[in-house]
């Protein structure tokens, strides 16, 4: 269910807005499952019900020369089926003494932030020359493999990137961007992993906790050409 607002002038300056809440349950979802005896293998098992629920919510505007926007996202993914899962202690030390790590109701389920905002604007400098900055901001989820919320999240991150584009022609843009202007150290994504499976690659592994690290501040500058 949503609603949305319409532009609160005429005239070009104002404000629109939406806001969408959403409820979803799944009465015998799928989850995969790593191989706790089969290095680098894994499987498909029902894991009973889970519930993603949560609400978006969307804010634009214009002032004179500067338009923005601004987002916000809330989801809470959680299992609703208490269940057991085969792990491996060097992977997740919760194992109980039959090798299984207990997931109760109401688990987070992993790889999914709770909470994410964007926002940003563009200044319309010139007929020709525009500047926007704009943010992104993620909080924790749990690394995969952690389906019982026993070990630490893996951190939120924020990042800020620049934009800049100066228009030569109706058909020739010159460009500029910024990534990660402040060059924030940050990853997108954790997975409890067996160490051996990585042992070729990263032989002084001592970590089951492997993460996808997000990009470094990185700048391009090009010409853009519509035909």
């Amino acid at each position: 269910v949503g609603f949305r607002g319409p532009r609160l002038s005429n005239s070009g300056n104002g404000i629109s807005w939406s806001v969408a809440f959403y409820r979803t349950a799944i009465g015998n979802d799928i989850l995969f499952v790593a191989s706790p005896e089969l290095i680098g293998m894994g499987f498909f098992r029902n894991a009973g019900g889970t519930r993603r629920g949560g609400l978006d919510a969307e804010l634009y505007g214009q002032v004179d020369r500067i338009s923005w926007f601004a987002s916000y996202g809330l989801v809470e993914a959680t299992f609703q089926t208490s269940f057991e899962l085969a792990s491996d202690e060097e992977v997740n030390d919760a194992v109980d003494e039959d090798g299984m790590i207990n997931v109760e109701v109401g688990d987070r389920m992993p790889g999914i932030p709770r909470q994410s905002f964007k926002a940003g604007f563009n200044y319309t400098m010139t007929d020709t020359w525009d500047v926007a900055l704009d943010m992104i901001v993620s909080s924790s989820r749990f690394y995969v493999g952690d389906e019982g919320n026993d070990q630490g999240a893996l951190d939120g991150y924020g990042i800020a990137n620049f934009r800049s584009v100066y228009r030569v022609s109706d058909n020739i843009e010159i460009f500029a961007r910024i990534d990660n202007l402040f060059n924030n150290k940050y990853a997108t994504f954790g997975v409890l992993a067996e160490l051996e499976v990585f042992m070729s690659e990263v032989p002084d592994a001592q970590d089951p906790r492997f993460v996808s690290p997000g990009t470094l501040r990185s700048g391009f500058v090009g010409l853009r050409i519509t035909l």
